[in-house]
């Protein structure tokens, strides 16, 4: 029998700022026995909403950071790649309802 993997799809809040994302996302994570695998900007209704993919899993992953990319993007991934970090996804999403470039790391 094929191992059948469920996606759970949850809209973030983009006019929160990135910690409060961050804390659902773990918490989602925590609550569906989840791993998010990607994260984008929603471009149906509510405006400003973040769309967060998950998928369920065996094992509880480590907890999810998500940093600001900033002015110097190439730097700030240089240096998470050299920390040893595992990028989970690298996107623009809403923060504090504007489009931010973002990466999650673990």
């Amino acid at each position: 029998m094929p191992n059948q993997t469920v996606g759970i799809e949850l809209l973030i809040d983009g006019d929160q700022d990135l910690k409060a994302q961050e804390n659902q996302i773990n918490y989602a994570e925590l609550a569906y026995s989840a791993r998010l695998v990607t994260c984008d900007q929603h471009t149906g209704t509510p405006p400003n909403a973040n769309l967060a993919v998950f998928l369920q899993v065996a094992s509880q992953p480590k907890p999810l950071q998500l940093i600001l990319l900033g002015a110097a993007p190439v730097q700030t991934l240089s240096a998470i790649v050299a920390a040893g970090q595992l990028i989970v996804f690298h996107s623009t999403i809403s923060v504090n309802g504007k489009p931010e470039g973002v990466v999650g790391v673990r």
